[in-house]
């Protein structure tokens, strides 16, 4: 995409959003179509000593998508149509303030500010980036969530809001709802069987599992095989973890396991640390999953939420 098309791309912005916001998308094209060198964390880096390493975060306008590595592609690389790692903005499900993602936690540094840090999470990759100020990871952090907001239609907006979750709904569950999301509980401790989704590109027959003295879930595989007894790997996403509920198909690995004609059975559970791609028997067991997991995650992290106030009070 040339300059003429990134103009275009950002006039056509200018009904649905402010002026001021028009100036911040310009700067923020600007800015991150040149590059910018930051600190970026990554928890399964397979140097151990190489968890953390300068790289450089950049905007591809041709495809919409941030990209995060140690190189620019060359135009040859391009040409043959090499993407680079990264996240298309428009599967960003949240653009989280600080150091609690999962990338962050699992690579503690004493030097690191929670108020420098923030984390890009969608299906395909959470992106945990460090900045060198709080005034540069502020003025990141109001752009990037613009330009995310920018990308998407009026209509998904709508959606993305009711799947995400906030401070606000999350403390107004009824006595009804509560109940609705504590129930589930038991359900969830027994196991829910699902088809599990995998970046591999498999579909592994697995059931959806709830710790609660951890509030984390995983998913275990029901395929005990000759080859996959001990070495199936763990699949675990804290409920206090989880971004966005997603029904249907737009989501990575639905996308690697050509399932997307499924979408009425799909939902994706997205976190820093995994997103769970599943499937369930029918749209209408997918819906009725979906309405009671949305109650018990806001029902649990409201409630985490409540206690860390208490602590603070104390």
């Amino acid at each position: 995409m040339n300059d003429l098309d990134t103009e275009q791309l950002i006039e056509s912005s200018y009904s649905t959003i402010n002026d001021d916001n028009v100036k911040k998308l310009r700067e923020a094209f600007a800015v991150l179509t040149q590059g910018v060198e930051m600190n970026h964390y990554d928890a399964e880096a397979i140097i151990v000593d190489k968890k953390k390493q300068k790289k450089i975060v950049w905007v591809d306008p041709d495809i919409l998508r941030i990209c995060c590595d140690y190189v620019r592609p060359s135009m040859v690389e391009r040409a043959l149509g090499k993407v680079p790692p990264g996240i298309y903005i428009r599967d960003i499900a949240e653009v989280r303030a600080g150091a609690q993602a999962y990338d962050f936690i699992k690579n503690p540094d004493p030097d690191r500010e929670d108020a420098k840090c923030l984390t890009l999470i969608g299906t395909e990759r959470a992106i945990s980036l460090e900045f060198p100020s709080q005034f540069t990871r502020d003025w990141f952090l109001e752009r990037f969530r613009i330009l995310v907001d920018d990308i998407l239609l009026d209509e998904e907006k709508n959606v993305r809001n009711f799947q995400k979750f906030s401070v606000n709904d999350t403390e107004l569950l009824t006595n009804q709802q509560i109940e609705a999301a504590t129930n589930l509980v038991s359900v969830l401790q027994r196991g829910v069987q699902i088809l599990h989704h995998r970046t591999t590109g498999k579909i592994v027959k697995s059931k959806l599992v709830f710790d609660e003295s951890k509030l984390l879930l995983s998913i275990k595989s029901l395929e005990r095989g000759y080859f996959n007894l001990w070495s199936d790997p763990e699949y675990t996403l804290s409920v206090l973890d989880i971004s966005e509920i997603r029904p249907g198909g737009h989501s990575f690995n639905f996308v690697k396991t050509s399932s997307l004609d499924k979408g009425s059975q799909l939902l994706s559970i997205i976190g820093s640390e995994d997103v769970f791609d599943i499937q369930f028997t029918s749209e209408y067991t997918r819906d009725a999953f979906d309405s009671k997991f949305r109650l018990f995650v806001k029902y649990f992290q409201a409630k985490s939420r409540s206690e860390a106030r208490q602590g603070e009070d104390l």
